[in-house]
């Protein structure tokens, strides 16, 4: 068998070196074969959303609704542009969850008002979300339902993504430099969130966790988080 001499490996890297150098176009065209488009690579939906009502106060045997109806043309975040979505997933789960004493507590056999879409219940480990199942029209996502408060106390409601979800999620639409998959995040904005309503949450919660909820107001937000007591009639 025969070998290469050292100096052989030599040359052929000054030679590249210098064939790299002296042709920059080549090397260059080669990091720029793929051109993103105009959302980049990652992108934010802005969703909108009604989750609870104006007033902080509800009656024991209310119904919390979550309203969604919103065009496929969907708002992306620091953009000036729609993009637009057909047979999309958003992967809504809702919490709720009681949290008056020093640890959060979960509605026992909660009812749902389904009037449009369709409300489940997934108990995970260590919280329990309700994943919200949209309608989809020609033109649009709709969403209409609600949960029975069944006991009283301050509440927090919110909306979040599946992450785990939006991770292993394919579309056309997250695809760009035709086969790379783009970052994509979900930002629900209720209409009933307000800086108010964060401060008598934070203010009455004894939940450890929450008490930090006014330095993170952003995630508030966000997450279409609203608070409320529930009392008796």
């Amino acid at each position: 068998m025969q070998y290469l001499h050292p100096m052989v490996f030599r040359f052929i890297k000054i030679e590249l070196i210098l064939f790299l150098f002296v042709n920059p176009f080549i090397f260059s065209s080669c990091i720029d074969e793929c051109e993103s488009d105009e959302y980049g690579e990652e992108i934010n939906l802005i969703i909108p959303c009604k989750l609870g009502e104006e007033s902080d106060t509800l009656k024991l045997g209310d119904t919390l609704w979550i309203e969604f109806n919103f065009s496929k043309e969907v708002e992306v975040k620091n953009e000036n542009n729609l993009v637009k979505l057909d047979s999309f997933q958003f992967f809504p789960e809702l919490f709720l969850g009681e949290v008056s004493s020093s640890q959060i507590e979960y509605l026992n056999d909660p009812e749902f008002v389904e009037l449009v879409g369709a409300i489940e219940i997934l108990p995970l480990a260590t919280v329990v979300v309700y994943p919200l199942i949209f309608t989809e029209l020609d033109n649009s996502y709709q969403f209409r339902s609600g949960v029975i408060l069944n006991r009283t106390g301050l509440f927090l409601a919110a909306i979040n993504p599946c992450l785990v979800c939006l991770e292993r999620y394919n579309h056309p639409s997250l695809i760009y430099c035709e086969s790379k998959k783009r970052d994509l995040e979900i930002s629900f904005i209720n209409e009933f969130s307000s800086q108010e309503n964060l401060e008598m949450l934070t203010s009455q919660s004894s939940v450890e966790s929450i008490q930090n909820e006014i330095n993170r107001a952003e995630e508030f937000f966000q997450a279409a988080g609203t608070a409320f007591w529930v009392v008796e009639p």
